[in-house]
């Protein structure tokens, strides 16, 4: 094969890709560059013409896209063939071990410390937030709207908080 003119206008013909220059009358090699335009997302990108032989006429962006996807996809393959599923996480003897390791580096898991619980008028309770902030986060009140509630016992809303405490659960 020829890294030439010629080449590189039938390749551009071939894989519907857009020059973004005249190449007619230019003297190319494989590592000239060339400018085009990317068949997926339209950009304008610069590269080496065996680049563009190897991977496509697309960006760089597009083709660490199509990079990732292949990986992704490979990972999967390999997974299913050995352990019949497509993530390893989903193995239950890495499970097993994940839950092991944990235990021994940290102990017990916490599902959350100092949580804060949501109660009604009559003391049953709504909602459970693993901390003050997930709570401010979910209700979309301000940290010193929460506070008060907390301290003074005030309603908000027609609901009461209190601190839970640490709640543990295993995972």
């Amino acid at each position: 094969m020829r890294y030439d003119s010629d080449f590189l206008i039938s390749f551009a013909k071939e894989n519907n890709f857009v020059l973004d220059k005249d190449y007619t009358n230019e003297r190319i090699s494989s590592v000239s560059f060339i400018e085009g335009i990317c068949n997926t997302c339209g950009n304008k990108f610069t590269k080496k013409f065996y680049l563009i032989y190897i991977n496509g006429c697309y960006c760089t962006s597009c083709v660490r896209k199509k990079s990732q996807k292949q990986k992704i996809e490979t990972c999967k393959k390999t997974c299913i063939m050995k352990y019949g599923v497509e993530n390893i996480s989903q193995v239950k003897k890495f499970q097993d071990k994940k839950i092991n390791t944990f235990i021994e580096k940290y102990g017990e898991p916490v599902l959350y410390k100092d949580g804060i619980g949501q109660f009604d008028s009559n003391g049953s309770l709504l909602n459970e937030f693993i901390c003050k902030y997930d709570c401010i986060k979910k209700l979309k009140m301000s940290d010193k709207t929460l506070s008060k509630a907390l301290d003074k016992n005030i309603a908000y809303n027609n609901t009461y908080f209190k601190t839970l405490g640490t709640k543990l659960q295993h995972i």
